[in-house]
């Protein structure tokens, strides 16, 4: 009988994650208060000795759980972090795909940005950024 030759109760994959430092890290199926995910993008810069305006970034996601999570972006190679929008999550939108519009003039000649959420509540799928090239600046 074919069914004689695998296990009979299939297991449960385990999340295994890999840290910087050669650490490896196993998910605790028990755990309930979360984790911390940051997902953070390359640091962008101009070509030229021009700054740029990043004018609207625009995230588009699926809901996985209620919950919250923050957009944060940087000018300075991502040594320092400013909070630009903290969304929270209802659970009617679970399964939902949404779009949020952080739209502000930022001015830099080297931008990333980064988001902050806990539990995992959403799955981000794209981004896309409006830029424009300002005039030379010294």
């Amino acid at each position: 009988n074919i069914e004689d030759l695998g296990p009979s109760a299939i297991p449960t994959p385990l999340l295994w994650m890999g840290k910087s430092n050669g650490d490896v890290m196993i998910q605790d199926e028990a755990e309930t208060t979360g984790f911390t995910s940051i997902i953070t993008s390359k640091v962008w810069s101009a070509e030229t000795d021009n700054d740029f305006y990043i004018q609207r970034l625009v995230f588009t996601y699926q809901v996985k759980a209620s919950g919250s999570y923050t957009i944060q972006y940087s000018k300075d190679a991502q040594n320092t972090w400013v909070t630009h929008k903290t969304v929270t999550i209802n659970a009617a939108d679970l399964g939902k795909r949404l779009k949020v519009t952080c739209a502000k003039s930022i001015k830099s000649r080297q931008f990333s940005w980064r988001v902050v959420q806990t539990v995992g509540s959403v799955e981000f799928i794209d981004f896309k950024a409006t830029v424009e090239l300002s005039g030379y600046s010294t």
